[in-house]
């Protein structure tokens, strides 16, 4: 009998140690009695360093009161199961994120051990980093939508949306209009996010001619594309014989970046259906100090569509006001009375001659008129 219940405990035993979670098993004092294999293997320890430990020691001392507190809660309520989400310690000094399970064993209705199940959550505390902040992108893409369509003026609208880049983690933004040439016709084609007066006027006196910014559309800056966007490598020699002047130096130390370099560029065309070329936005300084990937980069192009939207219906909305102001001189220098009148066939403009030629004093006597002239005989 005594051999059989040693070979149940050895069995027992092992099913603990091959348990793909960490767990751990405590006294009510919160002393660890025993740990798991991949208990030791998570936080980097032995078997030996446990004795004596409370659990408490494998996570951050600022979170340490926080969950004693939690527990003693717990099991004055008399739960049986209890979840908390720590920052777990390693014996390196490592810290990750960590989501410990407490099952309370009871005898006889009392609280006589605690089981710990640790999971390290790195991967799942990225993803959940990575939902927020793609929400936060939609967010600020929908948002910028809803304030341009309170604004008719382009410098407004595209300041909404270099803001809204901005709030999404990069320090400098710079949106600017081109003409067919690929030129901003005045300082006033250049809005930005994020920089001084006296860096835009930089841009503005160093800015290079628009067959540069074709060049670098071009072929030859293919390798460097990311999307819709080239990002050009401050490490790549070709890139820094490439450009030695014209870019505004950045604000923010080599120390304080990741694998971003201060000098490095980003910058994508503002495209209208068709390909056309209406804009250049360029973005700098990240705020997480990261190379851009063609993840970090998707929201953005949602703003490159926006933007180029803007500029274009801006540019229609200017041809259309040329277009018009074009047929008004024309109707006032004709010496031919010409009147226009809608599909209904009522009349909604004269000109100085057809009002001389009708006897009609003023416009005002004939606008939204239909029979006026049958009535006079004047048409039949």
């Amino acid at each position: 009998m005594a051999k059989a219940e040693i070979t149940e405990t050895s069995v027992i035993c092992k099913a603990f140690d091959a348990v793909n979670f960490a767990v751990a098993v405590s006294d009510v004092k919160e002393h660890i009695r025993k740990v798991n294999r991949e208990f030791l293997r998570l936080h980097g320890i032995s078997s030996k360093e446990c004795a004596g430990k409370t659990f408490y020691q494998f996570i951050v001392p600022e979170d340490r009161i926080r969950l004693r507190r939690e527990l003693q809660k717990a099991l004055r309520k008399g739960s049986s199961h209890v979840c908390f989400r720590v920052r777990g310690l390693r014996k390196n000094g490592e810290v990750f994120p960590a989501e410990i399970d407490f099952s309370i064993v009871k005898v006889k209705g009392k609280a006589r051990l605690l089981v710990e199940v640790v999971r390290d959550i790195t991967r799942q505390s990225f993803i959940e980093e990575q939902l927020k902040k793609r929400t936060k992108e939609l967010m600020a893409l929908m948002k910028s939508g809803t304030e341009m369509l309170q604004t008719q003026d382009l410098r407004k609208r595209l300041q909404v949306i270099a803001e809204a880049i901005r709030g999404l983690g990069w320090r400098r933004v710079v949106i600017s209009v081109r003409d067919e040439n690929l030129e901003p016709t005045s300082p006033e084609d250049i809005v930005t996010a994020g920089l001084t007066p006296e860096e835009v006027e930089f841009l503005w006196k160093n800015r290079p001619p628009g067959k540069v910014w074709r060049e670098r559309f071009g072929p030859e800056f293919q390798r460097f594309r990311i999307g819709e966007f080239y990002y050009l490598p401050w490490s790549d020699p070709w890139v820094r014989k490439k450009f030695t002047k014209g870019v505004v130096p950045s604000r923010i130390p080599p120390e304080e970046m990741v694998d971003w370099d201060p000098q490095d560029m980003l910058y994508a065309p503002l495209r209208v259906p068709g390909g056309r070329i209406v804009g250049i936005l360029s973005v700098d300084d990240p705020v997480d100090g990261r190379r851009p990937t063609r993840e970090s980069l998707a929201p953005l192009e949602l703003f490159l569509h926006q933007a180029a939207v803007a500029i274009e219906n801006a540019q229609l909305i200017k041809d259309l006001q040329a277009a018009k102001d074009f047929v008004s001189r024309i109707m006032e220098q004709s010496p031919l009375g010409i009147l226009v009148f809608d599909k209904n066939g009522t009349c909604i403009s004269i000109n100085k001659a057809g009002l001389r030629i009708f006897g009609i004093q003023s416009s005002s006597e004939v606008a939204g008129c239909f029979n006026l002239f049958r009535h006079k005989g004047l048409i039949r």
